[in-house]
């Protein structure tokens, strides 16, 4: 097939020019697939893992079956700097209702000391990609693979598979995303003709319309919400009198706001 084959011509020139590769791995789909095509490179790479406080059942076990089965010896697995409760106690629930801001600036000038709301983009920064970045950087590395598709995210549509990232303070690096123009299908395709096995989520995230996140707790949308409702109420049970009032109080200020702006369009 011509995408993977692409592939494995950018991995292929990816280690004819650098001596330090790091991987970025999951566990999930992509990124297992991503591993499976490093294998004929596997004591040359630095498998980065980060396994979260309340990852999904089976997750850390997949990582490492994978990594011994396919010859990667050189496996490293991360925690992320702050459980979830205390990102939660600090910062609140992560949340699609704050748009972005990769960077934790969350102004909220309404606050009034009651239950908040945060990005789930910052929690995914600050618990795992933070932790890969300075794990990258004590290996020293000067190349970093990782699963990313443009049809991931709008940004990783517009960045391109390959991201030059020299002289800044952050990286140091230059940093692939070798599956950059798979689709979802051509992943399945994949994994399905290799026989790979995923963590027991995988059975109900193939056929989600919706992205999961790694962390069990964590219903940043309202598709995960009512999946969780429908197929692991105890988990609902657990988590939404403690999201809801998070909720409720978001939308109270927003109404708050919209009724600021009643009457300009007349």
């Amino acid at each position: 097939m011509e995408h993977i084959q692409e592939t494995q011509r950018l991995l292929e020139q990816v280690f004819a020019h650098y001596q330090r590769v790091v991987c970025w791995f999951s566990g999930g789909k992509d990124s297992t697939t991503l591993l499976s095509l490093l294998r004929p490179w596997s004591s040359q790479v630095e498998v980065l893992a980060v396994v979260m406080d309340n990852a999904w059942p089976g997750t850390r076990e997949c990582i490492e079956q994978h990594c011994a089965a396919w010859g990667f010896d050189n496996l490293e697995i991360l925690a992320p700097p702050i459980s979830f409760p205390q990102y939660v106690q600090n910062y609140g629930w992560p949340s699609q209702l704050i748009p972005t801001s990769m960077f934790g600036e969350l102004p909220d000038p309404f606050y009034d000391g009651g239950p908040k709301l945060a990005s789930w983009w910052h929690c995914s920064t600050l618990r795992v990609i933070w932790p890969l970045v300075q794990a990258s950087q004590e290996h020293q590395a000067d190349a970093v693979l990782t699963a990313s598709r443009k049809s991931d995210a709008p940004a990783h549509g517009r960045i391109g598979p390959v991201i030059e990232a020299h002289d800044v303070g952050i990286a140091g690096w230059t940093r692939y995303d070798p599956l950059h123009p798979w689709t979802t299908e051509q992943v399945w395709e994949y994994i399905d003709s290799h026989g790979i096995t995923l963590p027991d989520i995988y059975k109900w995230k193939r056929g989600a319309q919706f992205e999961f996140a790694d962390c069990r707790e964590c219903m940043f949308n309202p598709s995960i919400a009512t999946w969780a409702k429908e197929h692991d109420p105890a988990l609902f049970a657990e988590v939404w009198p403690q999201f809801s009032p998070a909720l409720k109080r978001m939308q109270a200020l927003a109404k708050r706001e919209l009724e600021l702006w009643e009457g300009l369009d007349g």
